[in-house]
Parts: structure tokens; sequence; C-alpha cells
């Protein structure tokens, strides 16, 4: 999630993801927007527009663990309908958000996004308001 006039918005960069997988990225990022709202918590607050959004360590691996458990139901999903190399692509995904996922477990400071890694710099340059 990115800012955007102190709101958080999604922003999937330039993913080029085939075989339907952005669309389980898209759900996993889509929780974490209705659990914030949920909870009222301000991500953007001091943030300037096309910064990531900055979730309170507190809540971090809650937030979290609950959003990847909606990609993995996705791409599970998703993984029964795939064949030939769209299988794979969703295999790999699922292992990366499993490892993700462990990482969450183990504390907030290695709860690091399975987008990751990118420049943040270059957000502004695929988020366009």
């Amino acid at each position: 999630l990115v800012c955007n006039k102190g709101k958080p918005e999604i922003c999937l960069q330039d993913q080029t993801e085939s075989c339907d997988i952005e669309s389980c990225i898209l759900q996993h990022e889509t929780k974490h927007i209705e659990d914030i709202a949920a909870e009222r918590i301000d991500v953007c607050d001091s943030r300037e527009d096309g910064q990531l959004a900055q979730t309170p360590k507190a809540r971090k691996v809650v937030l979290e663990r609950s959003a990847i458990i909606v990609e993995q139901t996705c791409l599970r999903l998703l993984l029964r309908q795939s064949q030939g190399d769209c299988r794979r692509r969703v295999m790999e995904r699922i292992k990366r958000v499993a490892k993700f996922d462990i990482g969450c477990v183990q504390g907030a400071e290695t709860c690091v996004s399975p987008l990751l890694p990118f420049n943040p710099a270059e957000l502004v340059n695929f988020c366009t308001w």
C-alpha cells in the first residue's frame, strides 16, 4: 500500500504477473485496506504521496497474517485450475508467500512484504492517481 492524499491505496507496481496471480495479490492488498479501515489505523500519518503506508509494529504481524490467509486461499484455488507453466508460477508464488508468513510468525522485524524487493522511490512511476 502507498499513501495518496493521506489515504492508503493499492499499488501493484508493474508486477506483470500472469496466470491470474495478480488477482490473488489484489485480494491480499484489499484485505489490508479493509482491516486498516476496520481498526481505524492511520497508516499514512506524516507520509507523503507515493510513500509506503506504515503499519504500527504492534499490529503489523496480525494484519499481514490476515492478508496472507486471503492470498493463500486464492492461490490454492487458482492452483486447482492451473496447468503447465501457470501451475509452476502459482506454486512459486505459494512458496514465496509461505516463506513470508514464516517471517511474520517470527515477528514484525522479519515480516517484510512478499512483493519486495523493489525500489520504493519508483512507486510513483507505477501508481498514478
